[in-house]
């Protein structure tokens, strides 16, 4: 199994230019705007605040799992009055899988979207992360998630000039002191800082939908890890 996930990964390199070329990055222009999320994905009120650093409400995030047994998803980013911004469908929405989340726009053809959100799993490998947009002349702008191998964290990079990659944001695993968090432990927070022209409703949809697929994932981790625990006790 890790033998063929490291072939899907060579492969994925060596076609994708936008990869190949991410090592030769700009870094132009300072990381100023932060929008940030506590690291728990609690949907009991019905969504998640994204809060801008003044400690506002941003953004609000919302996913339902339709069918797990058949992977199906919907993601909602709205306003921070609960307007709806836009919706991204999934058919194939598990851990260990590839994952796309798509915006269709009503009344055109299926194969068009707006948006589009990519998860490559590669095993013990990270995954790769990307996510484009058609901006309002119809041009479609592409992006990559560079995610640590240990860790969430990672920088965001815009596809330009063919292949090459700028930097336009950073994701943070942070623990923050604020005082609208109205707490003196500190609260443990991902954040997403970006330009102050980066794509900042994709961005935070990213962050959510990122932090989302890591609390699965380590749930699942754990669910298979007592699991092997309860079966060694039982056999012993």
């Amino acid at each position: 199994m890790l033998f063929s996930s490291a072939t899907t990964f060579i492969t994925l390199l060596v076609s994708s230019p936008f990869i190949v070329h991410a090592r030769h990055h700009h870094h132009n222009g300072a990381l100023t705007d932060d929008f940030i999320m506590r690291q728990t994905a609690d949907y009991t009120n019905g969504s998640l605040p994204i809060y801008s650093a003044d400690g506002k409400v941003a953004y609000r995030f919302m996913k339902n799992m339709h069918d797990r047994s058949n992977r199906q998803s919907t993601a909602i980013l709205m306003t921070e009055s609960f307007d709806t911004l836009f919706v991204l469908n999934s058919g194939n929405d598990a851990c260990a899988f590839k994952t796309t989340y798509t915006e269709i726009p009503a009344q055109v053809a299926r194969d068009i979207f707006d948006r589009q959100f990519e998860i490559y799993p590669h095993g013990a490998f990270k995954d790769d992360w990307r996510f484009n947009y058609r901006n309002a002349t119809g041009h479609t702008l592409n992006y990559m998630f560079v995610r640590n191998y240990w860790n969430k964290e990672g920088k965001i990079y815009k596809e330009v000039n063919g292949g090459h990659a700028l930097r336009v944001a950073e994701i943070r695993n942070q623990r923050r002191h604020d005082p609208w968090l109205q707490t003196h432990h500190g609260v443990d927070t991902y954040t997403v800082s970006c330009r102050p022209d980066a794509p900042k409703a994709e961005l935070v949809t990213l962050l959510a939908l990122v932090l989302g697929r890591s609390i699965t994932f380590f749930h699942l981790l754990s669910f298979q890890s007592g699991s092997l625990h309860s079966l060694l006790q039982h056999t012993s």
